[in-house]
């Protein structure tokens, strides 16, 4: 056997290994992962996501972590409880939590910095988040019990309240507080829980 074949060999049973202890660490937090999870092992293996009890990823999800980024890890967090549906898309450069029981449906995207598109001469497509452009990124927060509908974006710096309804297809670029509801591209808040009456009210 060639030494080459011997490290190719030695190789595949080292990412069955990993995948195997991954899988075995997981289910013993009753976390639950669809088919075709794209970067989340990778991610957990270099202490970059920490993910809470009894969380549900369905298929399709992709997970974009910036392994070089400076910050304190974890740099993703996923709180007990929280279910996130299928096709789920979430890039991270600096720091996104997402809370207890957090409902997350279809299709959603969660990305803490922009894709730059600073030099014209290069595609779009080839251009990456350097040092100096993801220090640019900001932290995302979702506050525990929020529903996020179908196709919503929540992008850079948003921290979203306990409690909170975010329409879909909805784009969050600013922040909203405890048990809003919001809406539209860019999002706004059209009703608020008012602890008085224990009603939702429409903002006027």
């Amino acid at each position: 056997m060639s030494l080459e074949v011997f490290q190719r060999k030695g190789r595949t049973i080292r990412k069955i290994l990993s995948y195997l202890f991954f899988k075995r660490a997981i289910k013993k937090q009753g976390i639950l992962i669809g088919k075709n999870l794209k970067g989340y092992s990778t991610a957990w293996k270099n202490g970059l996501i920490s993910v809470g009890k009894n969380v549900s990823i369905g298929q399709f999800a992709h997970f974009s972590i910036n392994r070089k980024s400076n910050f304190d890890r974890p740099l993703v967090s996923i709180g007990d409880g929280t279910k996130i549906r299928d096709f789920f898309q979430l890039a991270c450069n600096r720091r996104i939590i997402i809370d207890q029981n957090v409902l997350i449906a279809n299709n959603v995207f969660i990305g803490d910095s922009d894709h730059i598109f600073l030099n014209i001469d290069i595609p779009i497509s080839k251009q990456v988040n350097d040092d100096e452009n993801s220090s640019q990124a900001r932290t995302v927060i979702i506050g525990k019990n929020t529903w996020i509908g179908r196709g919503a974006c929540i992008l850079k710096g948003v921290q979203i309240g306990k409690n909170c309804v975010i329409g879909a297809n909805s784009v969050m670029t600013k922040s909203i507080p405890d048990y809003s509801v919001a809406v539209g591209n860019p999002a706004q808040v059209i009703k608020q829980y008012n602890n008085n009456t224990m009603q939702w009210e429409t903002i006027k």
